[in-house]
């Protein structure tokens, strides 16, 4: 399942990779010729002389017929065949056993095979005879059968070999994309690296998170200071995680570095004015822009700051509320300078998020929150 959560990371690689590598391999085919014809012959080399005894014209047809292989493998002859018989292919040869010869010719088409063979066997007749006058020994080929098989090509070969070895090329890239941002590869990982099992595993779907599994957070571990943006955005999760607490009745503060994002701006209620609000460090002027009813009926708490981490000051008025209330206190950055995160006897869930999450925060974190540290997968 992680490699498949991996592929569905990256699947805009995977997809383009896959059309580029697909239309390669079409071209390449059209270049291609469609078909592909096989031919045998198949012969028996025999020497012709009375004074040799069968088991020495044996012998001699042995090591003769090495000799007549290597002519198959000089690139002169193979020219002389291909000239005389006009046409284009490939031949070869091989030795079968002792006394067997076999060659092997390809070519677009049948004819095409027959016209090469035919000019064969008129060329390895021309050079045995000129062997016999040169060395004074007869060697003769005996024919003994052919074969032949045409293949036809299917139109998505060289598609198909060009996608495949797409996927390979995005697989290699993804994985070094990865490794570049030094991101967890898995849940199984993160395990490793926080030394705890995964409470829950979201699947993401739009910008929704499941949250029957959130209503469980929020009942199961409280008081809890949940770690939403470990390295990543994931306001919308932070989003979820406030309505649904809002529909529990808890109390839920929300510590931003960008409160008003959009999800987690319509679940507060934020006024479309903050567009234009320029201030970076006056929370109370910009708490001002929410209705002043919502914190009573939703009981949904902003704390929000600009540039991220510089929230501190905030924090030890906003620790005692939560942790005298037994409710739920959400960042949306990653406190790991936080000395809220000492409270060790609090519950401290990280929101993971294979792939951006890096393994260097995650190591961070448990180097300062020894125990008492869940965490849950968005994947």
């Amino acid at each position: 399942m992680d490699f498949l959560y991996f592929v569905r990371r990256h699947v805009s690689i995977f997809i383009v990779c896959m059309v580029v590598g697909g239309v390669l391999g079409w071209s390449y085919s059209q270049s291609m010729p469609q078909t592909q014809a096989k031919s045998s012959l198949f012969y028996t080399l025999a020497l012709k002389d009375a004074s040799l005894n069968p088991a020495q014209s044996e012998e001699a047809s042995t090591y003769f017929g090495e000799t007549l292989v290597g002519w198959f493998r000089n690139q002169a002859f193979i020219y002389e065949i291909i000239e005389q018989a006009g046409v284009t292919g490939d031949i070869s040869a091989t030795k079968q056993e002792r006394q067997n010869l076999i060659i092997y010719i390809q070519s677009e088409d049948l004819d095409t095979n027959k016209s090469i063979a035919q000019s064969v066997e008129k060329i390895i007749e021309q050079k045995l005879e000129e062997y016999s006058i040169q060395t004074g020994t007869t060697f003769t080929l005996i024919f003994q059968g052919k074969s032949k098989d045409l293949l036809v090509l299917s139109p998505a070969l060289f598609p198909g070999m060009g996608v495949i070895f797409a996927l390979f090329i995005a697989l290699i890239l993804s994985l070094l994309i990865e490794w570049y941002k030094d991101a967890v590869f898995s849940v199984e990982e993160v395990k490793t690296i926080l030394g705890t099992d995964c409470l829950y595993s979201f699947s993401k779907n739009g910008k929704h998170a499941d949250l029957s599994a959130v209503s469980l957070l929020l009942r199961e571990y409280s008081p809890t200071f949940i770690l939403a943006g470990v390295d990543n955005d994931v306001s919308f999760f932070t989003a979820e995680v406030a309505k649904e607490g809002c529909r529990m009745d808890k109390h839920i503060t929300v510590i931003d570095a960008d409160l008003f994002a959009k999800p987690i701006k319509y679940v507060l209620g934020v006024s479309e004015r903050l567009k234009n609000y320029k201030g970076h460090t006056d929370v109370d002027e910009k708490n001002k822009t929410i209705p002043k009813n919502f914190f009573q009926d939703t009981r949904v708490e902003g704390l929000s700051f600009l540039p991220a981490g510089s929230g501190d000051r905030f924090l030890p008025n906003s620790f005692p509320s939560v942790s005298n209330n037994g409710e739920c206190m959400i960042y949306s950055q990653f406190p790991y300078n936080y000395d809220v995160l000492q409270f060790e006897e609090f519950p401290v869930i990280c929101v993971v998020t294979p792939g951006v999450t890096k393994r260097t925060t995650l190591k961070t974190l448990k180097s300062i929150r020894k125990k008492n540290i869940y965490f849950i997968a968005l994947i």
